[in-house]
């Protein structure tokens, strides 16, 4: 580094210790290399950081007293890649500190602070910036010199609500809670009530509950200069919602000004964090935390009683609690900085990170992790600088070395077989001897790699290392096995056994022999929406080896009703489809006498699927031997097989099995052995090729979703690539002949980082229905099932999800009202490749706790015109009072020309409703980009009811 750049790192760093952040652009660096393959996260951050934020596309922004981060330059604002790279395109401009940040969902981020100036341009206290970092001009809210900003909050109709002292404007009076729709106007339909009624209003906290209203807390004061009140909680408009119950005046005095941080739980419930301390009428004092019920009702055994100040709380979707602050126990426990509570404010001993210094801020992403900042430099006993992100179990992200010995990084040879479960550990088998220094021939991985000794590997006979060729996951955590063995811990499995979670037979499970004549070989295991197991493999008779299916009850009983098909060549992939039919895949060309082409579709019964007519045509030795389904019918499919006439390694197939003309794969000079999407559509593809599209790609590829080449995926991997998987965050894991990638020892086993953010999330609304979003870098689930729980632990199923739209839903759930429950979303990522390949399936959840009230329920129905749709697409029902929102979605060439309907407002591309108080309709108009003309051809106005 030049002397000049170091002179101006350490201005820069004197200017931070006083309150400055700002980032000149003569000064932003391209980031060191210094991850490489690390799939960990450690972007060194060099001094404090006071505030972490997420973008929707996964990227990280954070504030403090630092000038470098993720490997470059950066002067206390800096926005960091989902690696942890620093993304130097982000390059602000300001005179003063930010104290405060507000990612929207355009991508842009409202920064709030002590600043005047942003870009050389007049911006008080608050200022938008383009996703480049740079000021954005055009967002209507400007503040002035004597107003203030103390919070900011974005809403779940994508409104934003600021907390400080503001102005009148717009018709409205002062007030200190301002609330905006999402392009930044202000909501003229919003006024607190003591504002409108003269009370005195300061709010040092705030959250959302279900139905849309808001709990403050902060100093209210009604104007006749009578006791104070410490929470309230407003409707919709802002008028306060006197069911909700104050707390009573003495326990009142001794929050007022404490309470630092609030969270709702999915019943509605609130928690309130901060340095206060209430009497406890005999029982011990309440300190530190609080809880109300849904109503203000206080709950006196909510009592973890914090030895110390919380400062953050996060309440995440399966109903337990982060919290931060500077207390050194919590619940009796020796849990210092960070602890996790059930809602019950039980502790969590599991998780434990014990920062050895201050948290100041603290985020859930949408995949789940956690990220920290503070002033610190070790977390759970692992150096991390300032900023750390940890698993869902509190463990710090990590690189990935399978069997966490670096002197020997991965396996002895490549394991066939990559199975993601829903706590994020992993199970590697099919192919190995040793994990690191271990002999075993199955293993379940933790996160970082290392072996979890809860699971202990069966014994198989015979029982050498690729006995197994398949491992495919039960919602109940149990494993189904097939392969090529007899014996299970030494009872009798021919091919084909069930083990329960800690890796022992399960005896209740018990398939006898399968197959006339030889010993049953299974290669491929689908297990289908009802339990029943399909499965496909080898009658072997000691001279030969013939193709055979079948098909097991979930006690392991030949399911009889089963017509087995006859094929000339062996099956290499089975996958379900959420209507119960088989798709099939390998090397055959007839199925039943028919000619099918290496894939074809069963019914439910096993009998062909006359629908199902794909267009591979035999080619000698041909195969498709990697199949990727997608949640709309379509499938992709890889291999080596002719099309046309013409020799192909990919194609995508319509639900009918046509060919999708849509989809344009380039060239490729080798076969595929691997293909999986993610939620964003865009696929990864491994084998033995070395070109791709004419550009040097060895071994493993991105595509686009349309089939184009993504030449920015670049990963140098030292031999072919065998096997896929995708994490619920978004890393990729491979396996295959090599011993190292991007040039770090990783042997036949490898995760890669994330390029772009995973997220996933379950909602359901007032009436009850279902809703499972995907998006960015998640996995593809090929079929989903929704399922409810009223203890945590044992799981009743609700139905199987339909998918639309980019969302997986159920309805008429006929969920319970007045009680808490955890309703969970399970989504099967089905085997992709035969026994060369992954054929082994994953698992992908997301749990969420809630409560269904008996208030009043409206219902909101969209409505689209052609060129366009809205997100929902299906009715929504809402509590009375409260908001909807719909994303509003123009088709490629085509823009929206008007939306209206329950008195809302366009903003951006969300429309929100004005409070319900009945059924409606919103409507959207859409036109061909460049029309003057207005289109209502549909009938959809503003004036729409």
């Amino acid at each position: 580094m030049n002397l000049l750049h170091r002179l101006a790192r350490r201005a820069a760093a004197a200017l931070c210790t006083l309150g400055l952040a700002f980032a000149p652009a003569a000064f932003a660096a391209t980031p060191d290399a210094i991850l490489g393959l690390d799939d960990g996260f450690d972007p060194g951050v060099n001094g404090p950081v006071d505030l972490v934020a997420q973008q929707a596309d996964g990227k990280l922004l954070i504030v403090g007293r630092f000038d470098y981060a993720g490997g470059g330059q950066a002067f206390g604002l800096a926005r960091l890649g989902v690696d942890g790279r620093l993304d130097a395109g982000f390059q602000p401009r300001l005179n003063g500190a930010v104290t405060k940040l507000l990612p929207l969902a355009d991508g842009r981020v409202l920064i709030g602070g002590y600043f005047s100036k942003v870009d050389d341009v007049q911006r008080y206290y608050l200022a938008a910036l383009k996703p480049d970092g740079r000021l954005d001009e055009t967002f209507p809210l400007q503040l002035g010199i004597n107003e203030s900003l103390q919070n900011m909050t974005r809403l779940a109709d994508g409104g934003i609500l600021l907390s400080g002292g503001f102005m009148a404007r717009d018709g409205m009076p002062p007030t200190t809670l301002l609330r905006l729709h999402a392009d930044g106007t202000p909501d003229t339909g919003f006024v607190p009530f003591f504002v409108k009624d003269d009370w005195y209003g300061s709010v040092y906290a705030l959250a959302e509950q279900p139905d849309g209203k808001l709990v403050i807390a902060g100093y209210i004061e009604p104007p006749d200069g009578s006791s104070p009140m410490a929470f309230a909680r407003l409707n919709a408009d802002g008028s306060q919602d006197p069911t909700f119950e104050p707390l009573p005046e003495d326990l009142t005095w001794a929050v007022l000004f404490a309470v630092q941080s609030m969270a709702v739980l999915g019943d509605g419930s609130i928690v309130a964090g901060g340095g206060f301390s209430l009497p406890g009428s005999g029982v011990g004092d309440q300190v530190g935390l609080l809880k109300f019920d849904r109503d203000g009702h206080l709950d006196p055994a909510f009592r973890p009683n914090p030895a110390g100040t919380v400062s953050a709380l996060l309440a995440e979707p399966d109903g337990h609690l982060l919290v931060a602050g500077g207390f050194t126990q919590i619940g009796g426990a020796s849990i210092a900085r960070v602890a996790r509570l059930g809602p019950d404010g039980s502790v969590d001993a599991a998780f434990s990170s014990k920062p050895n210094g201050a948290v100041k801020s603290m985020i859930l992403q949408a995949d789940g992790k956690i990220v920290l900042g503070g002033a610190f430099t070790r977390v759970a006993g692992e150096e991390r600088q300032n900023l750390v992100r940890l698993e869902s179990d509190g463990r710090v992200e990590k690189a990935m070395i399978a069997g966490a010995e670096p002197l020997y990084p991965g396996t002895d040879a490549t394991p066939r077989c990559i199975v993601q479960l829903p706590d994020q550990k992993l199970v590697i088998g099919c192919g190995f001897s040793y994990v690191g220094i271990d002999n075993m021939s199955m293993a379940r991985l933790r996160a970082d790699g290392g072996i979890d000794p809860g699971f202990v590997a069966p014994v198989l006979e015979p029982g050498f290392s690729n006995a197994v060729d398949v491992i495919v996951p039960q919602a109940d955590g149990k494993l189904l096995i097939g392969g090529r063995f007899v014996k299970v811990n030494g009872v009798d499995r021919p091919g084909l056994a069930r083990l329960n979670a800690d890796g022992s037979l399960d005896p209740d499970f018990a398939p006898a022999n399968w197959v006339v004549g030889g010993t049953p070989w299974a290669r491929a295991i689908a297990v289908q929406s009802d339990g029943r197991v399909a499965v496909a493999g080898w009658n072997d008779t000691g001279s030969a080896h013939a193709p055979v299916m079948a098909r097991f009850r979930a006690d392991g009983t030949r399911d009889t009703g089963f017509h087995v098909p006859v094929l000339d060549d062996p099956v290499e992939v089975v996958q379900p489809l959420p209507d119960g039919r088989l798709l099939v895949a390998g090397f055959f060309s007839t199925v039943d006498g028919v000619t099918r082409n290496r894939i074809a579709r069963l019914k439910a019964d096993g009998t062909l699927d006359a629908g199902f007519v794909p267009p591979t045509e035999t080619v000698a030795g041909g195969s498709v031997i990697t199949v990727q389904s997608l949640p709309d019918g379509r499938l992709v499919i890889g291999g080596q097989f002719s099309i046309g006439g013409q020799l192909r390694q990919l194609a995508r197939l319509r639900p009918d099995g046509a060919l999708d003309t849509g989809f344009a794969p380039p060239a490729i000079n080798g076969s595929l052995l691997g293909v999986v999407a993610q939620s964003d559509g865009s696929l990864t593809i491994a084998g033995n090729f070395t070109q791709v599209d004419g550009a040097a790609r060895r071994y493993l590829a991105r595509l686009r979703a349309d089939g184009s080449y993504d030449a920015s995926f670049d990963v140098a991997v030292a031999d072919w690539v065998t096997a896929l998987a995708q994490q619920a965050d978004g890393k990729l894991l491979i396996a295959g002949d090599f011993r190292s990638v991007d040039g770090r020892a990783r042997s036949h086993i490898a995760r890669l980082p994330a390029a772009t953010g995973a997220s996933r999330s379950l909602t359901i609304d007032a009436g009850g229905d279902l809703r499972w979003s995907l998006d960015g870098a998640s996995p593809m689930p090929t079929q989903v099932h929704f399922d409810v729980s009223y203890d945590g632990t044992n799981w009743a199923p609700l139905g199987s999800g339909r998918y639309a739209a980019g969302v997986w839903r159920l309805g008429d759930t006929a969920l319970p009202r007045g009680i808490d429950f955890r309703v969970r979303a399970l989504g099967t990522i089905a085997g992709n490749g035969g026994a060369t390949g992954n054929a082994s399936g994953s698992l992908l959840e997301s749990v969420r706790f809630a409560r269904l009230y008996d208030s009043t329920t409206h219902t909101v129905t969209p409505q689209a015109g052609s060129g366009g749709s809205l997100d929902p697409d299906t009715p929504v029902a809402v509590y009375a009072g409260s908001r909807a929102h719909f994303r509003v979605i123009a088709q490629a060439g085509y823009v929206i020309d008007d939306v209206g309907g329950c008195g809302g407002h366009l903003g951006g591309d969300v429309y929100t409703t004005a409070p319900v108080d009945g059924d409606c309709t919103v409507g959207a108009t859409f036109r061909p980009a460049g029309a003057t003309d207005r289109l209502f051809a549909d009938g959809f106005d503003s004036a729409m009811p």
